[in-house]
C-alpha cells in the first residue's frame, strides 16, 4: 500500500491523531455488525502500522509495536464505510489517551484512496460534523465502542444498548410480554 501524508498531518503525528477513513465497503461482505467491525479492524490495522512506521522511522521502532488504535464509530452506507478512529503512537502518555478517548471534539485527519494510493490530509470541514455525529451516537448507544450505524440495516437498541447479530430474535423469542417488547427501539442514530 502506498501512502501520501500531507505536511500538516505529518506534523500532527506526535502522539495521537483522530482519523476518518472513507473506504469502499466490499459488496460481497455481509452487513452483520460482527463482519463489518472485523473487516474495519483489519483495514485500519494495516493503514495504522504503515503510518506508525513512517511517523517513528527515526526511532527505529517496529511498525507492529509502534501504535495502538481505538475504533470509535463505523458508519455504513450502501457502498462506503466511514471509520472514525484514534491512533496512539508508542510512548503516548496514558492521561493523553484518556483525554482523547473522552473528547468528541478532535481535529480530523481524513484518509481516502485515490487510485492505488492512500492519502492522509487534515480536513477542517469534517471537525464539527464528526464531533456532532460522535456525540449523538454516545447519547443513543450506551454500549461499548465502536458505535455502528448502517443505513441499510439500522441497529436495534434495548435500554440504550445496541443488540448484536441474532440477539433481538433471541430476546423476543424468550419473552411474550408486551412490556419486554416495548423496550425495543428501532433507530437510525443520526443527528
Amino acid at each position: 500500500m502506498q501512502l501520501e501524508v500531507a505536511p500538516e498531518s505529518y506534523a500532527a503525528l506526535k502522539a495521537t491523531i483522530r482519523c476518518l477513513f472513507d473506504a469502499q465497503y466490499p459488496p460481497s461482505l455481509f452487513r452483520k455488525s460482527s463482519d463489518a467491525i472485523s473487516w474495519v479492524r483489519d483495514l485500519v490495522k494495516e493503514f495504522t502500522a504503515l503510518l506508525a512506521h513512517i511517523a517513528q522511522a527515526e526511532s527505529g521502532e517496529r511498525p507492529a509495536d509502534a501504535a495502538d488504535l481505538e475504533l470509535n464509530a463505523v458508519t455504513l452506507s450502501p457502498r462506503h464505510a466511514r471509520i472514525c478512529y484514534d491512533i496512539f503512537l508508542k510512548g503516548c502518555e496514558e492521561d493523553v489517551r484518556s483525554q482523547v478517548k473522552q473528547c468528541v471534539d478532535q481535529l480530523i485527519h481524513a484518509i481516502y484512496k485515490l487510485g492505488g494510493v492512500c492519502h492522509l490530509r487534515r480536513n477542517t470541514a469534517l471537525d464539527g460534523r464528526v464531533a456532532r455525529q460522535y456525540s449523538h451516537l454516545q447519547q443513543v448507544d450506551k454500549g461499548p465502542r465502536p458505535y455502528l450505524t448502517d443505513c441499510l440495516s439500522p441497529p436495534v437498541y434495548v435500554d440504550g444498548k445496541r443488540l448484536e447479530d441474532g440477539e433481538l430474535e433471541e430476546m423476543l423469542s424468550g419473552s411474550d410480554s408486551d412490556e419486554e417488547k416495548g423496550r425495543v427501539t428501532y433507530r437510525h442514530p443520526r443527528p
